[in-house]
């Protein structure tokens, strides 16, 4: 990757469910997008010091075939590329824990993301039959994925931390990503950085036989909900060292918190409770006792089958 002036870089990787969950999943599935973050001048020191502590890993899984990447070596087989994981994985934790990096991190249950989207499809079919008007209108896939949703989430939490630090320029960086997601997650940025939304909205009077055509805005006032200091925002998609400790770090903040999920399979995702004995909790920002996130997607919800 060619280094870039910037502030702050911001590594990540996802883990668990991503997609639009149409069907009803398991009441303990989930999923997290989780990366860290670290000062411009560290980056390439930084880098160094990742290459140099998963060059061997990295070679192995070369040699063997393998992407350097937690769910093909978890699957691969080979004893000794999972020995040298095993090792690469305290090597990482050591060093974040020591660094000057914050963690940040969002999860949300499939079940309660599930409910949200049939509680939707409700209201759109009860609308529907309250209708009076005789201009029908014409049907959009506004649906948001899994992904989607906690990437808004992400987006959210590092302009917060852009405005408590008073920085400017943000690059997030992610290994190779699809280029269809690659251009929602972009929508999404581009959606939470503006304050106004606009929507055109298209119908057909079946009695008269015309077409409509109409604009709707949206504005907030009295809150702004816009990112505002992330002043540039990039999905570098590459392959590297660093991207592949965000990587580690997802994977381990997965299998934490799925262990929290066994005991307990309404345990909020995002709460202290779920992440206070996490080795890196004390790098991880905006921890609370209840989080907002996870009553709006919780599992526990009453939805008309």
């Amino acid at each position: 990757m060619t280094i870039k002036v910037t502030d702050t870089y911001f590594y990540f990787d996802e883990a668990g469910e991503k997609g639009y969950v149409k069907s009803k999943p398991s009441k303990v599935d989930f999923g997290i997008i989780a990366g860290f973050a670290l000062d411009g001048p560290n980056l390439a020191p930084f880098q160094t010091e990742a290459e140099n502590m998963l060059r061997s890993l990295i070679t192995l899984c070369t040699q063997h075939g393998f992407k350097a990447h937690c769910s093909a070596i978890a699957s691969c087989g080979v004893k000794e590329i999972q020995d040298e994981f095993h090792q690469a994985r305290n090597k990482v934790q050591n060093f974040l824990l020591n660094e000057q990096v914050l963690i940040f991190y969002t999860a949300i249950y499939s079940l309660g993301f599930f409910f949200v989207r049939k509680r939707r499809e409700e209201i759109k079919k009860q609308s529907m039959l309250l209708r009076r008007s005789p201009i029908q209108i014409t049907s959009h896939n506004t649906s948001e994925s899994l992904y989607e949703i906690l990437f808004e989430n992400i987006l959210i939490q590092l302009d917060e931390f852009n405005k408590i630090e008073e920085r400017g320029n943000m690059l997030i960086v992610s290994d190779h990503i699809d280029p269809g997601i690659e251009k929602k997650l972009r929508r999404c940025l581009e959606k939470l950085s503006q304050a106004e939304h606009e929507r055109t909205v298209k119908g057909y009077d079946v009695s008269k036989g015309k077409k409509h055509l109409a604009k709707i805005t949206i504005t907030a006032t009295n809150f702004d909900n816009a990112i505002r200091t992330i002043m540039d925002i990039e999905i570098d998609t590459e392959n590297s060292p660093l991207t592949f400790m965000a990587d580690i770090l997802c994977n381990d903040l997965y299998r934490h918190l799925h262990s929290k999920v066994a005991i307990e399979s309404d345990i909020g995702l995002n709460c202290r409770r779920a992440i206070e004995d996490f080795p890196l909790y004390l790098k991880i920002p905006f921890v609370e006792d209840e989080n907002f996130l996870d009553k709006a997607y919780s599992g526990n919800q009453i939805i008309r089958e």
